[in-house]
Parts: C-alpha cells; sequence; structure tokens
C-alpha cells in the first residue's frame, strides 16, 4: 500500500460513527495493554484501561496543531506534546494517551504491540515507522468496522476479510464483509493475482477469474483440499508435504522479491490438494510490513516458527498477535 493511500485511508476514520470510533480506541488500548501486563505484573487490563480512560478528560482540553491532510505531522505534534507532558511515566500509558488524543481529533488510533513486539518508542519516530505502524493499525482495526446487508449464505467458510461464497462448482467469490476489505484489501489480493499469474509461483496459485470495482468482489478458482492449517490439527503432514512446502516456499520468496508483493504464508492460507499432490497459496491478500518481518527469510526457521508452533502460539497468543 503506497503512502499516499495509507494516509488516505486513516482519515476515513472521521467517516464513521461515533460508537465504531470508540470502539476501534478500545480495541487499541486493549490490544496494547497486553503487553503491558505481561511485562508488568499485579496489573490487570481492565485496571489499565481505567487509567487511561480517567486521563481522558484532561485529553480533551488539549489544543495541538493538527493538519488536515497529513498523518505524519499530526501525529508527530500529539506525540511531541506527550512525550513532553507525560515523560515521567511508562512508555505503554504515553502511547495510548497519543491514541486518546488522535480519537478526540478524529484520527485513527495505533496499533503498538503486534506480532510480539512493541513498537512505541521515545526515540524513533520516523516517518517510514510512523507509515507502517498507520499500514499495520488500518490493516486490522477497519477490519472490525463492518459492511452493511452481508449475505448470511456462506457455503465455503468466512475469513480475516470476508465471505468465501462456493459460486460454481469451478469458482469461490471472496465478498468483502468490512471496510479493511471494501477499501482496499481485495483490490490489493486482485492485484497479485494479477502479477503472479505470469510468475513461476502461477503453478501454485488459483486462476483469477474476475474483480467487480464497485462491490469489491473477487472471483477465482476454487481448489479443493485441506488447509495447512487444518493439517496441522490432524497431524498429516508428512515429508511428501513438508519437501513440497519446501519447494513452493523458495517460489513464494523469489516472486515476492521479484514482483514486489509482501504475501501473507500462514497454514490457514496453504491448501494441500490430494489430486495434483502440491500446495496451493489461494489467498494472495497483502501482509503489511510489520507483519511481514515476522515471517523468517529460511525455509527451517519459517517451518518452525510459523508451522511447527502454530498451535502452541495460537493457545499463548491470538492468531497473527493482534487482538481484536
Amino acid at each position: 500500500m503506497e503512502k499516499k493511500q495509507i494516509e488516505k485511508n486513516i482519515f476515513f476514520f472521521r467517516t464513521l460513527s461515533e460508537e465504531m470510533k470508540n470502539r476501534i480506541l478500545l480495541t487499541c488500548v486493549r490490544n496494547d495493554a497486553r503487553y503491558y501486563c505481561s511485562s508488568y505484573k499485579g496489573n490487570d487490563v481492565e485496571s489499565v484501561i481505567g487509567r487511561i480512560w480517567e486521563e481522558m478528560e484532561n485529553l480533551r482540553k488539549v489544543n495541538i496543531q493538527i493538519h488536515s491532510d497529513s498523518f505524519i505531522e499530526s501525529y508527530i505534534n500529539i506525540r511531541d506534546y506527550v512525550e513532553k507532558q507525560y515523560h515521567d511515566i511508562d512508555s505503554f500509558f504515553r502511547a495510548e494517551f497519543v491514541n486518546c488524543i488522535l480519537r478526540i481529533q478524529n484520527i485513527c488510533p495505533m496499533l503498538n504491540y503486534a506480532f510480539d513486539s512493541w513498537y512505541y518508542s521515545s526515540e524513533n519516530v520516523s516517518s517510514q515507522l510512523i507509515i507502517k505502524l498507520a499500514e499495520l493499525s488500518i490493516t486490522y482495526l477497519y477490519r472490525i468496522v463492518p459492511l452493511e446487508n452481508i449475505s448470511n449464505d456462506i457455503s465455503c467458510g468466512i475469513g480475516a476479510y470476508g465471505v468465501i461464497k462456493r459460486t460454481s462448482d469451478r469458482t469461490v467469490t471472496k465478498i468483502p464483509m468490512n471496510y479493511a476489505a471494501f477499501l482496499f484489501a481485495n483490490e490489493e489480493e486482485w492485484k497479485n493475482f494479477q502479477i503472479l499469474k505470469n510468475s513461476e509461483l502461477s503453478k501454485n496459485i488459483p486462476t483469477p477469474i474476475a474483480f467487480d470495482i464497485k462491490t469489491k468482489e473477487l472471483v477465482r478458482e476454487y481448489i479443493f483440499g485441506m488447509t495447512g492449517h487444518e493439517l496441522l490439527v490432524v497431524r498429516q503432514l508428512d515429508d511428501i508435504k513438508i519437501n513440497s512446502l519446501r519447494e513452493m516456499f523458495l517460489l513464494i520468496q523469489c516472486a515476492q522479491v521479484t514482483n514486489g508483493v509482501r504475501l501473507d504464508i500462514h497454514p490457514a492460507n496453504f491448501v494441500w490438494n490430494q489430486e495434483k499432490s502440491k500446495w496451493f497459496l489461494f489467498d494472495l491478500g497483502s501482509v503489511p510490513y510489520i507483519g511481514f518481518d515476522y515471517y523468517p527469510k529460511s525455509f527451517d526457521a519459517y517451518y518452525e516458527k510459523v508451522w511447527k508452533e502454530r498451535l502452541k502460539r495460537m493457545v499463548k497468543y491470538p492468531i497473527r498477535s493482534v487482538e481484536l
């Protein structure tokens, strides 16, 4: 996602209802509080949230210069104020006070804790990091903003962005169910399909069929089989599947470097087709930079961290380590 598009989507927050804005702020604070409460034992999430809410009234009185079309400048001004006024308290609370002021100013708050890492820093306030956090935040937070009139007729399943509906024996349609999908995610995925259908990875992805620019519905080939996650659960990953995954991983790495795409390669996005005896990456949605950095670059490290440890990590952390 380009910088201009990220900033534009950040300000989409202004169009949401007051209830949804408050829900997004609470999601940010609650997500980040997991970091604080795990680091400082004796604090529970609800009491920490209560302390932040108590400060909200004081933060409403703050007069800070906001740039109507520049999120970066607005964020820096808000952050500098908080760093000066609250320099003697923990960085977690400073980060959440920044989020409170962002919400008051009708700007989307930022997720500061994701993929087991804390990103708010007193020293590092580069434009590059701010944009990365903004991309991460809208990718995840706009998922909780629902679209109206979503069909309940689900014949395949439901994902992070939309309803997956079987539309024929050979096709499925990905129907957006939230604003993340409608604003950018489905269209980015369609663009990735168009790029990768001409790459060496083409034999391991479904055939793209159609994309409706108005409804943002994406139609692709249906791939029959069990997902990598399902195979992990039933313990059916054998040497053939692992070796095939290794070969595909190398193709994915090459395709990402060559074509400038960032793919979300967790096990639930792979399906094993028994008839063809190979893996397909059926979800080509883009992953934000911060999420992309989570994946190791060598297969052995990737398989150990993302596949072998997946089930026990899902018990310890919410999937993708972002709590929505």
